[in-house]
């Protein structure tokens, strides 16, 4: 193929890829770049020879003038323009009137003279760069090469130049350079920690100084070492984080990270995929988060100290309305946090504090203190609490009122016994007074009998004295025995008294040659105690009274005690079947330390006392009304 063929041949290319239906894309411009250039060469070689550009084909070269996606212009031998294409004059977003004539040597751009200027001395030559014309002010990013012609060595020639518009990779350039810019003055950064990590090996390939600083290591030691030096978690469990960032599933991570002192920090790193030196790599920013996961915890042991407290928590905002409340409150006042959305507190108000109350609550608290004392709420029910409370304002760094925290306890149960105590303490008040009063009753009671005897004029050893004073005194302290054992401090059961100090003197006065048999027939009747004490000593001093001289020289004989009650009537008789009193015998007129206590102690009682006597035994009844308020007392017994 001779030298015309080659360059019809090329002519023919650009033709076609000009005329593509597909539309001329960027990397056709650089094929149709790189033919112009073997066609000028050819065109060079070819008429600097015997041949004639005319076998060329004048069409093709019209179409590539014409068509092409690059300027083309013409310059003569003193680098004046003399014609260029309609791209030519778009590109510099003139017109070729204004084009046509102009000497580029004389352009200000000192760069594209010195470009032009080489091609006018026969050299190929080049300018990249923003160029703005001076025809039209347009500034636009310019790549053109000057084509030497028709030369000599000794003369200058003209020449073709072809003119791309390069704004498209300028800026993607541009961006580029300002992107490696971002990433320096990124990665650079003091503060913030950022490690680059092969996603392959785990390996550390960079750290910036904020890294270096946080972990404690020189660069050049980080770079050493992989991510599983400083990471706590096994080798395996690395791999897997790292292939889930490789594969773009997580982006952010929680990890433990070691430090060069040994102490080991919470960290949060944000993870991406990112190419470096045409490798993929992991871009890693790291947070310290230590100091939030402590406060996170204490805040979580704060929640739940909150949720599981058995006081009583909620919080409100600065104007009174609910915001939070715990468990507690829900179970002990029945309403759910929805219910309580644009409610205040006074919805729980029992009608029982005054508004004073009110008044001087809310002007505490909205000066800054504490508010603390009892309080009656009523739940969602209806039912109404007694509650302790203590109610805080909370207030910011700045002084700012952000709300408030009411701690609350239900103190229902408590109160509730409080009154019982109280109650029961003030019924022990009353019961050590009635006992101060008894005790005190019944010394003068022991004392008067023991006076009684001084008086007598009975022919007793002083052995009988005493123990007959002893069943006196058993006989009242009987009385206060079953009286403390009993459930009420009021009353007792008398009909089991009595079987109790007949029990007592049988003990102390069987006769030693008599049998003597007790018979009762006792009514469950309960007895004020002080009547019971002076009944019960009328019944000792009768009984005592029949085994010492009811059965003399007998071998047997038998005491009957009845008790009958009808209403608030009591009827006792106590008989023997003995030899009876004396003839004459007047209950009223008897002297005898005995009878004279029967005949008191009755009257005291005022009582009926009867007695039936004859040769086969004698039978005392003694009648009375009950009585719940009698206080009578035998302190002042005189014979």
């Amino acid at each position: 193929m001779n030298k015309s063929d080659r360059i019809v041949g090329n002519l023919e290319k650009v033709s076609k890829l000009l005329e593509s239906t597909n539309g001329i894309q960027q990397d056709d411009i650089a094929k149709i770049r790189e033919l112009l250039d073997g066609i000028n060469e050819e065109i060079q070689e070819r008429t600097s020879g015997k041949g004639s550009t005319n076998e060329l084909g004048i069409d093709l070269y019209q179409t590539i003038f014409e068509k092409s996606p690059i300027g083309i212009l013409h310059y003569n031998e003193k680098g004046e323009i003399t014609i260029c294409n309609k791209r030519f004059t778009e590109i510099l977003g003139t017109t070729s009137d204004k084009i046509i004539g102009l000497n580029m040597t004389e352009l200000p751009d000192v760069k594209i003279v010195e470009a032009v200027k080489k091609a006018l001395d026969g050299k190929k030559s080049e300018y990249e760069g923003k160029y703005r014309s001076v025809t039209s002010g347009k500034t636009v990013p310019v790549r053109v090469i000057f084509h030497p012609l028709n030369n000599t060595e000794n003369n200058l020639g003209d020449g073709i130049a072809m003119i791309e518009d390069i704004t498209e990779r300028y800026n993607a350039r541009k961006k580029l350079i300002e992107s490696e810019n971002r990433y320096h003055s990124l990665f650079e950064n003091k503060h913030i920690i950022m490690l680059v990590i092969d996603p392959d090996s785990g390996q550390i390939l960079d750290a910036n100084p904020a890294a270096i600083e946080f972990y404690g290591w020189p660069r050049e030691t980080l770079k050493k070492m992989k991510i599983s030096d400083i990471d706590t978690l096994s080798p395996e469990e690395i791999n897997q984080e790292i292939d889930g960032a490789k594969n773009e599933k997580r982006n952010v991570f929680h990890f433990k990270h070691r430090l060069a002192d040994g102490s080991v920090r919470d960290v949060e790193v944000f993870t991406g995929l990112n190419k470096k030196e045409g490798k993929l790599v992991l871009f890693s920013i790291v947070h310290d988060i230590t100091t939030r996961v402590r406060a996170e915890k204490e805040l979580l042991k704060f929640k739940l100290g909150i949720e599981r407290s058995p006081n009583i928590i909620f919080i409100t905002d600065k104007d009174g309305y609910f915001q939070y409340v715990n468990p507690s409150f829900q179970k002990k006042y029945g309403y759910t946090i929805d219910e309580l959305e644009g409610k205040t507190p006074r919805v729980l108000k029992s009608g029982v504090q005054t508004d004073d109350f009110y008044e001087e609550f809310w002007e505490t608290i909205l000066d800054g203190q504490v508010m603390e004392g009892e309080i009656m709420n009523r739940t969602k029910g209806g039912d109404l609490l007694d509650i302790k409370f203590s109610s805080n304002p909370i207030i910011d760094e700045n002084e700012e009122l952000m709300g408030f925290i009411a701690i609350q306890e239900d103190i229902s149960e408590k109160k509730k016994k409080d009154r019982q105590l109280r109650k029961s303490l003030k019924e022990k008040e009353v019961l050590l007074s009635e006992i101060h009063h008894r005790v005190k009753n019944n010394l003068a009671v022991i004392s008067a009998l023991l006076e009684l005897n001084l008086y007598q004029g009975d022919e007793m050893s002083v052995e009988e004295y005493i123990q007959s004073s002893q069943l006196r005194i058993k006989t009242m302290a009987n009385v206060h025995e079953m009286f403390y054992q009993s459930e009420s401090f009021a009353s007792i059961s008398f009909g089991k008294y009595i079987e109790r100090l007949i029990s007592t003197i049988q003990s102390s006065l069987q006769p030693n040659t008599t049998y003597v048999e007790f018979e009762t027939d006792l009514n469950e009747a309960e007895l004020n105690i002080n009547q019971a004490v002076p009944c019960g000593l009328i019944i000792n001093e009768l009984i005592t009274n029949s085994l010492k001289h009811a059965f003399p020289g007998k071998k047997e004989g038998k005491v009957c005690v009845t008790l009958d009650s009808d209403n608030d009537t009591f009827i006792l008789i106590i008989e023997d079947n003995g030899i009876g009193l004396p003839d004459g015998f007047n209950i009223e007129t008897a002297q005898d330390m005995g009878m004279t206590l029967v005949r008191i102690l009755s009257k005291q009682l005022e009582a009926d006392l009867t007695v039936n006597n004859s040769k086969e035994g004698v039978a005392f009844t003694i009648t009375f009304q009950a009585n719940d308020t009698f206080k009578g007392s035998i302190s002042s017994l005189s014979v």
